[in-house]
């Protein structure tokens, strides 16, 4: 989750987070979350020792709702998240040299 800077401080994300936790989808289950424990504290999350976040170093920030810590499980981060490779550079005069190739 996160709240665009012009908008933090005023709750909003207080308010998207208690959204969230009140859905049928999620209301009931194991949660997860890699973030400020003082924040998410407030919520019910609660640091968690298991399963280990190869993210963050011994744990501190990967707190859990409801968690039993007895399924063993990988901890890794969605496709979208994944770090995207940069945009091959297309050299524009080879491209000028070819169009004007094909147009002969």
């Amino acid at each position: 989750m996160a709240v665009s800077p012009d908008f933090q401080r005023q709750g909003v994300g207080s308010e998207l987070l208690r959204f969230a936790l009140r859905q049928a989808e999620v209301k009931d289950r194991t949660l997860f979350v890699l973030g400020e424990p003082g924040y998410y504290s407030k919520f019910g999350f609660e640091r968690c020792k298991l399963p280990i976040c190869p993210f963050d170093k011994n744990n501190a920030h990967f707190q859990s709702m409801r968690n039993a810590g007895e399924i063993k499980f990988t901890i890794s981060y969605e496709t979208e998240f994944k770090t995207a490779t940069k945009p091959v550079k297309i050299n524009s005069s080879v491209r000028t040299k070819k169009k004007r190739r094909s147009q002969k």
